[in-house]
């Protein structure tokens, strides 16, 4: 468990210009600035902060000096939601759409438990605004404004009912409405920050951010992993692990993690922590990776375009089983990451979609291609001294990522190895252009072939020191390999390959021949052919 220093995660607190409220009617939470690009999901949160109903006749609203009307009765202590659109329709959606069930029925699900929102006609800027609440006798009630614009999505929350200090909801969905806001402090309240996933073999590695938001410490606490079943209650069967929280004083932050084996592609699951005071950010549902992790490889890519190509290109491998769809995947590079498209792109499986800088450049210089191109909006210009590409999925993941110390000059790509057993090896193609849309040919290491011997004189008599050879191999990509020793009379003394389709980087030999008997001194000669493509040998001394 790692522990971050809590300045790190400090949220900063805007005080602007919200009047403090006495006990009664409340301005408590704002959204201006509507989730991606929404118009009709602006509303104002009124809070009852009296022991007594109050009726919301003799009040008016003020939206930028624009007046207007109220109904409806605020139970003590309870909220009321004044929306510009209510349900949602065919042309745009509602408020309780999204902060409801979007059953187009309020009150028929456990997050519209608070009055039936009023619907008026109003429109917030993002940049700045003020709202009045004002009776009938023009009595200013509260008063809550901005002067900047906040995140996509989130709201301005009151830190309490009564005082004036405001701020950006730190809640997961970016705002609470019909709820405790989220700036509110608590007196005990752990919050799940985040849950992020990184792929590993046969499953993933889970790493969650909790950070102790109450006024209390707190210690003893469990956070729970699970496969993740919105029809069906949690229990013993679902849990995946159950890890220990550190003991946490106000305001810091601890780091949790826990390795999950899974099957299939991608896993629902979900992580919760222990009841405390402020329940919703308590929980997280994500995807995690599964064995059959990634669906969608890097193959190749062109980061040096030269004469009439002019046009950089990645080249993607759908390695699953059936259609894949890259909407809401990004490609990155060492700066950032970069939508690849919000619409859809399907790949087949067993088939590549080649992602080019220009489709125009990229389409004459290759006129025959006759495979899938798609030019994003946005791409990660690649640097020619070394970069690094990433492979980021919908949820997050990184499904892959190549990194290269330079880029190969005459139009040849760097590729990587089609061979079983040999997936994560990436060379330069063997032809300039490279081969897009289909199955990679590449030369490994600069196409040139070595064999080399460390150390080239040793002394199998097993007494520690140099009693073995390490033999490594750099070759170019061929359909079978042939790795054997002669003694100097031309005999083979030695086999370890003879037409393998698989190449391993190093191999160890401790003299002794193919039957066991150890080799007297002398010279050694090793001799590598890459099968159709290019041989190499070296010499070895056994001394004693």
């Amino acid at each position: 468990m790692k522990y971050l220093p809590a300045a790190f995660f400090s949220l900063i607190v805007l005080v602007l210009s919200a009047k403090p409220a006495s006990a009664g009617l409340v301005i408590n939470e704002v959204l201006a600035n509507e989730p991606g690009q929404e118009t009709t999901l602006e509303w104002v949160e009124l809070y009852n902060d009296s022991s007594e109903a109050i009726d919301l006749l003799p009040y008016d609203l003020y939206v930028d000096g624009l007046q207007r009307r109220l109904s409806g009765v605020i139970e003590p202590y309870h909220y009321f939601i004044v929306c510009r659109k209510l349900f949602s329709d065919t042309i745009s959606r509602g408020f309780e759409g999204v902060w409801g069930n979007n059953s187009g029925v309020w009150g028929d699900s456990p997050e519209e438990n608070y009055a039936r929102p009023f619907q008026t006609s109003f429109s917030l800027r993002n940049y700045s605004g003020s709202l009045v609440i004002r009776d009938n006798f023009l009595t200013t009630i509260s008063v809550f404004s901005w002067n900047q614009s906040g995140a996509d999505g989130k709201s301005w929350e009151r830190v309490s009912p009564g005082v004036s200090t405001i701020g950006q909801s730190i809640d997961f969905s970016g705002s609470t409405p019909g709820t405790v806001n989220s700036l509110t402090p608590l007196s005990n309240d752990l919050s799940l920050d985040s849950a992020a996933v990184a792929s590993e073999l046969g499953g993933a590695r889970l790493s969650f951010i909790i950070r102790n938001r109450g006024l209390n410490p707190l210690s003893g606490k469990d956070l729970t992993v699970y496969r993740y079943n919105p029809q069906d209650s949690l229990d013993d069967s679902d849990v995946l692990a159950t890890l220990d929280v550190p003991g946490l004083l106000p305001d810091s932050v601890a780091i949790v993690s826990t390795t999950v084996t899974l099957s299939k592609l991608y896993v629902h699951l979900g992580a919760v922590l222990q009841d405390d005071d402020r329940l919703r950010n308590n929980r997280r549902d994500f995807y995690a990776s599964g064995a059959d992790y990634p669906p969608v490889r890097l193959s190749e890519c062109l980061p040096n375009p030269t004469g009439n190509l002019q046009s950089e290109w990645i080249e993607l491998y759908n390695r699953h089983d059936s259609t894949i769809d890259l909407s809401g995947w990004y490609i990155g590079d060492s700066v950032g990451n970069y939508l690849i498209t919000a619409g859809s792109l399907t790949v087949d499986a067993g088939q590549y979609v080649v992602l080019v800088q220009d489709s125009v450049y990229f389409s004459f210089f290759y006129p025959d291609f006759a495979g899938q191109y798609f030019e994003p909006a946005q791409w990660p210009t690649l640097n020619n001294d070394g970069d690094v590409i990433r492979l980021i999925d919908t949820y997050g993941i990184e499904a892959d990522r190549f990194a290269y110390e330079s880029a190969y000059d005459s139009n040849y790509t760097w590729a990587r190895s089609g061979r079983t057993g040999q997936e994560d090896r990436w060379g330069r193609s063997v032809t300039s252009g490279g081969s897009p849309g289909e199955p990679n040919k590449i030369v490994l290491y600069n196409g040139s072939t070595k064999i080399y011997t460390e150390p080239q004189i040793f002394s199998p008599n097993n007494d520690g020191i140099e009693d073995v050879v390490t033999i490594g191999v750099e070759a170019p990509e061929a359909d079978t390999y042939t790795l054997k020793i002669y003694d100097r009379q031309g005999r083979v003394v030695k086999t370890f390959l003879d037409g393998q389709s698989s190449l391993q980087a190093e191999f160890v030999w401790d003299g002794k021949s193919d039957d066991g008997k150890q080799q007297p001194i002398g010279i050694y000669i090793v001799y590598f052919e890459a099968v159709g493509v290019e041989s190499t040998k070296t010499t070895v001394v056994i001394a004693r």
